[in-house]
């Protein structure tokens, strides 16, 4: 079965979100680390704040969605509702990433050089703009997921000519 259009463009996002959220996890099992050693070292500083979350939860909401959109056909949502949905969650991806990049930009003359831990701030880094891209290509979606509409394909007989006749309780569908 080909692929139509919007369904392509839900699988290349759907592959931008699994890089994504596997780019954020990455980040967060280093930043969650923090503490452990922020204990042991006295100074006793929690990284998480609330915009974190707000990250973590768009990300895999963002995932979630697009993989049930692709992958289960049980209970189809109406496409206005589906668009916001996915709108909202892009949307906050992408404040959430911008917000990161201005505070980042001003608590450094070189935000986006690594000095320390390099890995992590590469990985950091990468996590940034790359949720920025899957917000933006989600949007993309949802609007494409708008304009174009999917055709129903009609449905197949296992007997082409179907007599007037009705006695044998009709035809039998094949899906």
């Amino acid at each position: 079965m080909a692929l139509s259009t919007v369904r392509k463009v839900r699988a290349f996002v759907l592959f931008l979100t699994t890089v994504n959220l596997g780019l954020t996890i990455t980040s967060y099992i280093f930043i969650s680390n923090l503490p452990s050693r922020a204990l042991s070292s006295g100074t006793g500083i929690f990284p998480l704040e609330p915009i974190h979350y707000l990250e973590i939860a768009a990300a895999s909401f963002i995932f979630f969605g697009y993989l049930y959109s692709l992958c289960c056909n049980l209970y189809k949502l109406n496409r206005i509702f589906r668009a916001l949905l996915m709108s909202v969650l892009a949307i906050a991806l992408i404040a959430v990433q911008v917000i990161f990049i201005v505070n980042q930009i001003q608590d450094s003359n070189d935000p986006f050089s690594c000095q320390g831990e390099r890995n992590i701030c590469y990985v950091s880094n990468a996590n940034l703009f790359v949720a920025i891209i899957t917000g933006l290509l989600a949007l993309a979606e949802v609007v494409v997921t708008l304009v174009v509409k999917e055709e129903k394909e009609e449905e197949k007989y296992i007997y082409e000519d179907r007599d007037d006749d009705d006695s044998d309780g009709g035809s039998i569908i094949i899906f």
